[in-house]
Parts: structure tokens; C-alpha cells; sequence
């Protein structure tokens, strides 16, 4: 039960990865001294201008600024131009300060995630397969994803055969089993689901064969 949940919830932490993951592509950092420069010139325009200089101004600015470097760096049509910037060199003292623009490409692991997580899926697909007593092959497919050959489908098919009512049978019919227990403990009576008796292949006849027909 803990392989089915398992199985049943891979997809759902992928979803929820891609709906409320923050995958950010590149990590922008701006100098203090550009935006300090900006205010000074937001300043003296409200002064000559008359206006009150207010720092949602400086705020709506750079939302606006940052839009466009957006711009710069995403969107196919949009490989091969560059962002240019000069970066300023500071002495103080004995220190060198640079005042520059800096763009990091932030390194993602989605892939390592993914394939982590659709590794789990296959190993609970096998082990609720197994608990279900039913071979790969009998959904069409194998571990692969590749359709499993024609001789391997039919034995999975003849071996499911057998013994794929077992446990529905030991459930269904266990208090009429007990009963006969109770009422007649010296006879060895049971009742039982019908089994399909499967034939090996090579004592089967050629034309009793499965064949495909297609």
C-alpha cells in the first residue's frame, strides 16, 4: 500500500514543483551607487519641475528598469544582443570598491529532481505490480517502456493463469471453508474458485496455439 501511495504521489509532487516552484534563471546584482545617482537625478527634476520628489518615484523607476533588462535576457528571439553597463572603480583608503552590474546564472537541478523522483515511480510500479502477483508485460509494456516480446506476454499471461485468483479466493470463500471445517472436520472438503487449466506450449497443438492475427 505505502508503493501504491508512493506511485499515485510522484505525480502530484511534480505538479506541485512546477505550480509553485521559484525557478529563477539568472540572479541580477545592482550596484547601490547606480540607484543612489538615480535618486539625486529624480530630486533635482522635481526641483526644476516644481514637484515634490517622493521615493515611490525611485521605486517606479526601477521596476521600470528592471523590466527592460528582463527583456534582455529572456525570450528566444533574443539570443545574441547583449546588456551593457560601466562599472565604476572606487580608492578608499587603501580598498578598491567597484560599482558595477553583475548577472549569475543560478544553476538548476530540476533535472537530478525529476529523474529522482520518476526513478521512485518505477520502483513502486514493480513493487505494486509484484504485490499484485501481475508481470509487467500483462499491461503491455516492460520496465523500459518497450513492449515485452510475444513469448513473454503469453507465459506472464499463462502464469497469471494460474495463480491470479489465489488471493481472491482465499478472501471471498474463507468463511464458507471454515464452515466446513466446523461442521465436517473429518472430511477435506474446501470450495475453490475455477482455475483455467494452461497447457505448456509444446504440448499444445499448433492449431490451439495463440496466434497473432493482426
Amino acid at each position: 500500500m505505502e508503493w501504491l501511495r508512493r506511485a499515485t504521489a510522484v505525480p502530484l509532487i511534480l505538479t506541485a514543483y512546477i505550480n509553485n516552484g521559484i525557478t529563477p534563471k539568472y540572479h541580477v546584482i545592482s550596484p547601490k551607487a547606480f540607484w543612489d545617482q538615480k535618486e539625486k537625478e529624480l530630486e533635482e527634476k522635481c526641483a526644476k519641475e516644481g514637484k515634490k520628489y517622493e521615493r515611490s518615484m525611485l521605486f517606479a523607476y526601477r521596476t521600470d528598469y528592471l523590466r527592460e533588462v528582463t527583456k534582455t535576457l529572456s525570450g528566444a528571439d533574443k539570443t545574441g544582443k547583449f546588456w551593457h553597463t560601466v562599472k565604476y572603480v572606487e580608492l578608499e583608503g587603501n580598498n578598491i570598491l567597484e560599482h558595477g552590474w553583475e548577472i549569475k546564472e543560478i544553476p538548476s537541478n530540476i533535472k537530478d529532481m525529476v529523474s529522482a523522483n520518476l526513478e521512485i515511480s518505477k520502483e513502486a510500479n514493480r513493487q505494486v505490480a509484484a504485490g499484485l502477483n501481475m508481470h509487467t508485460a500483462l499491461g503491455g509494456s516492460g520496465e523500459s517502456g518497450k513492449s515485452d516480446s510475444g513469448s513473454e506476454q503469453l507465459y506472464a499471461l499463462k502464469t497469471f493463469l494460474i495463480t491470479g485468483i489465489d488471493i481472491p479466493e482465499m478472501i471471498c470463500l474463507k468463511p464458507l471453508n471454515y464452515a466446513l471445517r466446523a461442521n465436517w472436520p473429518k472430511k477435506k472438503l474446501k470450495v475453490a474458485l475455477y482455475h483455467i487449466s494452461v497447457n505448456r506450449e509444446e504440448d499444445t497443438t499448433s492449431t490451439d496455439r495463440v496466434k497473432n492475427k493482426v
